[in-house]
């Protein structure tokens, strides 16, 4: 017989879900990023953050499985479908 103790686990109640934005963006090199920003937060909205990113290598695969590799995790993350695309900004800093 075991001597582990099983503690309670106190139950909350969920009053209030922020909205999230959801998109991908898509650098030069091909690569799919999947943003996220929380919305409506006391404090303001928080800045957009990468949860994830899809690599390109056209020799072992093409633009149609990464962006649908993307949309399913972006989707996963709370983006609805059709899910919002953007190109990425290039900056040169000198």
């Amino acid at each position: 017989m075991s001597d582990t103790k099983i503690e309670e686990i106190e139950i909350v109640k969920v009053v209030k879900v922020f909205e999230r934005k959801v998109w991908i963006e898509s650098c030069f090199l091909g690569d799919k990023h999947i943003m996220i920003q929380h919305l409506g937060l006391p404090d303001g909205d928080t800045e957009p953050f990468e949860i994830a990113t899809v690599r390109y290598n056209h020799m072992y695969n093409g633009n149609s499985s990464i962006w649908a590799a993307s949309e399913k995790i972006a989707v996963m993350h709370g983006a609805t479908e059709p899910v919002e695309r953007k190109h990425r900004k290039m900056e040169f800093k000198p």
